[in-house]
């Protein structure tokens, strides 16, 4: 058991996912947008649940329509539903059913009055927020360092709202995360295999292994 929640999203294939089903994380998610570099086929997503157990399943959209969103998760068989930074709220409140998770990606100049009110408006609608530091190269250093934002400004937005963080930090940098923030949790990401069911884990490893609960 871990003594966070984690994501692990851009999965592409069943390696990948039993790893991070054995660490019992809470979500698992899948990229259907068609054209994204992890993007990755209904059917293999179909075919991938029958062998893993646990996790809730997640799609990844972008900004498909909310109708076709919903045809999805329900051929699928989906827990839940993350859509992009640009999904406004109109669509948001369509996706009833399933759980919902939003991205919101960070940039060095983003304004924290901005981004609180992005969330208040649409957190009726929304489960879980997903910061999204690390796409544009924002590390925990740099929140310390007062970059976009101070380390007690994220602090206050994880008090206010569920929130995963994505951010680039090394494993001694976690601990002092969590805990300062108070977050929900992180959110990580797959990759390519070697080759056929093969794949190093050596990074993750030492992260999950920080965070599992002894019992």
């Amino acid at each position: 058991m871990l003594k966070t929640k984690i994501k692990a999203g851009q999965l592409t294939n069943l390696t990948d996912a039993r790893y991070f089903a054995a660490w019992e994380v809470e979500w698992l998610g899948f990229n259907l947008n068609l054209g994204d570099d992890t993007y990755i086929a209904p059917e293999q997503v179909k075919a991938m649940k029958e062998w893993v157990e646990g996790p809730k399943i997640v799609g990844e959209f972008g900004l498909q329509d909310p109708q076709t969103v919903l045809e999805y998760a329900k051929a699928l068989e989906l827990d839940g539903v993350q859509v992009g930074s640009f999904y406004d709220t109109q669509a948001l409140k369509r996706l009833k059913g399933y759980a919902v998770l939003k991205e919101l990606i960070i940039d060095k100049n983003a304004l924290v009055n901005d981004i609180e009110a992005t969330l208040a408006q649409n957190a009726p609608y929304v489960d879980t927020y997903i910061l999204e530091f690390s796409k544009n190269g924002i590390s925990f250093q740099d929140i310390k360092n007062n970059i976009p934002f101070s380390l007690e400004a994220l602090k206050n937005i994880c008090r206010k709202f569920p929130c995963l963080l994505s951010i680039e930090a090394t494993t001694a940098e976690t601990e002092e995360l969590l805990a300062s923030t108070s977050c929900q949790g992180l959110h990580v990401v797959g990759g390519e295999e070697e080759k056929v069911g093969l794949k190093l884990f050596d990074d993750l490893d030492e992260l999950f292994e920080l965070l599992i609960i002894e019992e």
